[in-house]
């Protein structure tokens, strides 16, 4: 693999490396006091709405180029094209630290929100509460500190604009990018994978980035069977973490998943949420419906509520740092974090989630339609037996696609042959009692 990260030979020194400069952020209308953006003096604000939006474009241009920018001169980053092929001139790119290639624990961090930037949580939040708590700079400063190298992928970057021979702006897909499964798993087979001295991989995905972070984890399973490599992935953190939305709210272990999937995320899998429950309390309704150990943050200083889960990306510096630290030493980090944070914090739990009583069954399909030919005979239905279609509902046949935001699955409603073939019943008995009546009338 020709090194993506320059010389690494410990003989000889990198070449003469051009000077980087420190990162300054230059806007008309905005400076920099400390971590907070605040308006320049003399420099009135938008007249109207037009204004104010084509500001706030230049503004989130600025902060993204300036947060990268910080990344690279202050943390030792190095830019990557993604794909760095020949006869490929259409590309973007990914940030890693530049001890990548010699360092042996390394951590893949994966955030795939709808138009977010690289590096920056949240542009609303960089504005009320500065650069610490709306990007990523001050954990991935801590996360140095402790020696991790990181890679930080950009999957939402798919196309861009170029002007065509026409002189018309035109958006082309990105080769090894057109979606964000795509960046990732060509990241991993391209680059990660090409790590030698990386022993131990830690994943951790932002809001929907849950979702590549798993496809990541199938990924090496599969290599680690297809190819007898070992699976190097031994911490899988989310905050605010979802792989699919079902009818029964946001999952990361599905229900067709492999027994091995489900065993190794019930193990390594920590989610990390905002919520009303005091810091490190388990949430065992959220790791009902998500299927993985799920921790409060707790709320944000001066909150009384979840206002915006972007604010839990800063609350779980500190948190996922111990993830990390606890996935060095312990197989089963998702058992072992969750004490953890159950001691640390006094947290006095009452039944934990497997000595809870089961839940009531939805009722199925059959009952339902039963409940409904037996009405026929009583009366009107009951009102406990009309409840809305869930996921329960339907038998899944095949996956048709995956995207960031879910799977498209075939699906057929449970129940439907043999509704049908009780219709037909009734509709014969309706037949042979009307020819029995007709019969007794004419002899």
């Amino acid at each position: 693999m020709s090194s993506f990260f320059g010389n690494s030979s410990k003989q000889a020194a990198p070449a003469a490396a051009p000077k980087i400069l420190p990162a300054v952020f230059n806007h008309p209308s905005y400076k920099l006091e400390g971590d907070k953006l605040v308006r320049k003096p003399n420099v009135p604000p938008p007249k109207n709405i037009k204004e104010r939006e084509a500001e706030d474009e230049t503004i989130i241009k600025e902060l993204a180029r300036y947060v990268e920018a910080k990344i690279i001169s202050d943390y030792g980053f190095v830019s990557i094209d993604v794909p760095e092929e020949e006869g490929i001139e259409i590309s973007t790119s990914i940030l890693a630290s530049s001890d990548c290639e010699t360092a042996t624990k390394l951590l893949v961090i994966i955030q795939n929100q709808p138009g977010c930037q690289l590096g920056i949580f949240s542009r609303t939040i960089c504005f009320e509460s500065g650069l610490n708590a709306g990007t990523m700079l001050n954990f991935i400063q801590k996360a140095r500190d402790r020696r991790y190298a990181i890679m930080i992928l950009r999957p939402n970057k798919n196309s861009v604009e170029v002007i065509g021979s026409d002189k018309k702006v035109k958006k082309t897909i990105i080769p090894r990018s057109e979606s964000p499964e795509n960046h990732v798993l060509y990241v991993w087979e391209n680059i990660i994978t090409h790590l030698s001295q990386v022993s131990h991989i830690s994943l951790l995905g932002y809001g929907l980035g849950a979702s590549l972070c798993k496809d990541l984890l199938l990924r090496q399973m599969v290599r680690s069977k297809d190819k007898r490599e070992r699976n190097n992935i031994k911490a899988f953190i989310t905050v605010e973490g979802a792989c699919i939305n079902t009818a029964q709210g946001s999952q990361i272990i599905e229900s067709d998943d492999g027994a091995d999937v489900k065993k190794i995320l019930k193990e390594i899998a920590v989610n990390l949420e905002g919520n009303t429950e005091r810091f490190g309390t388990p949430l065992h309704e959220r790791e009902k419906k998500l299927g993985v150990t799920t921790i409060s943050l707790g709320l944000f200083p001066g909150k009384t509520y979840v206002d915006n889960i972007a604010l839990s990306y800063s609350m779980a510096e500190d948190s996922v740092l111990k993830c990390l630290m606890l996935s060095e030493t312990s197989p089963n980090l998702s058992k072992v974090f969750r004490e953890t944070m159950e001691k640390e914090n006094n947290i006095i739990t009452t039944k934990r989630e497997d000595g809870d009583a089961p839940e009531e069954a939805p009722k199925s399909r059959m009952s339902l339609m039963l409940g409904s030919v037996a009405s026929m005979f009583r009366g009107s239905p009951k009102k406990d037996d009309e409840r809305m279609l869930t996921v329960d509902d339907f038998e899944l046949l095949k996956v048709v696609g995956k995207g960031a935001f879910g799977k498209v699955m075939l699906v057929r409603k449970k129940g439907i042959i043999i509704i049908n073939i009780i219709n037909i019943i009734i509709i014969i008995i309706t037949i042979i009692i009307y020819y029995y009546r007709f019969c007794n009338r004419s002899w």
